[in-house]
């Protein structure tokens, strides 16, 4: 199941069979992101590429979201179940994206922005946590979604 993929990545356990700690991903990933903006080692159009896929990516992981509190029809306790789910983590994801795209519009790609500015740290920094705290608490929703439709695994519901 693809959130399977998702929960791997947001709890740092995706590819570390090959990555084997080299890098950090997942959740952790912000406080590294935030580390380097704090210290002013950002490099502008590494920096600037980060916001525009890392916010890309939670646009996508909202609409996700999104679309199954509508595409599910919530005509058995299953389907309520996962749409009461996916709402819970898709509020979280609201405030996710809002200040991922605000980052990515302080530093916009290719140009980069200035992530040395003490100004534009300071407010990137105030952004990653906002983003970090969210995701951490949609996360959690994710877990609690992945766990139910474990429960209730069938081809009725997956196809």
């Amino acid at each position: 199941m693809s959130l399977d993929t998702i929960l791997d990545h947001a709890h740092g356990r995706e590819w570390q069979h090959v990555l084997e700690g080299k890098y950090i991903i997942g959740l952790e990933a912000y406080d590294a992101w935030i580390n380097v903006l704090e210290k002013r080692n950002a490099d502008p159009q590494g920096n600037a590429f980060n916001a525009l896929v890392v916010s890309d990516a939670r646009e996508f992981a909202m609409k996700f979201l999104h679309d199954l509190t509508i595409k599910w029809a919530g005509t058995n306790i299953v389907e309520r179940g996962v749409r009461k789910l996916a709402s819970d983590a898709l509020k979280h994801y609201v405030i996710v994206v809002d200040a991922l795209v605000e980052l990515r519009e302080l530093f916009p790609f290719p140009n980069g922005g200035d992530p040395s500015n003490e100004e534009n740290a300071s407010i990137a920094v105030h952004l990653l946590n906002k983003a970090k705290d969210a995701e951490t608490e949609g996360v959690k929703c994710l877990d609690t979604l992945h766990n139910f439709m474990k429960n209730y695994y069938a081809e009725k519901w997956v196809n």
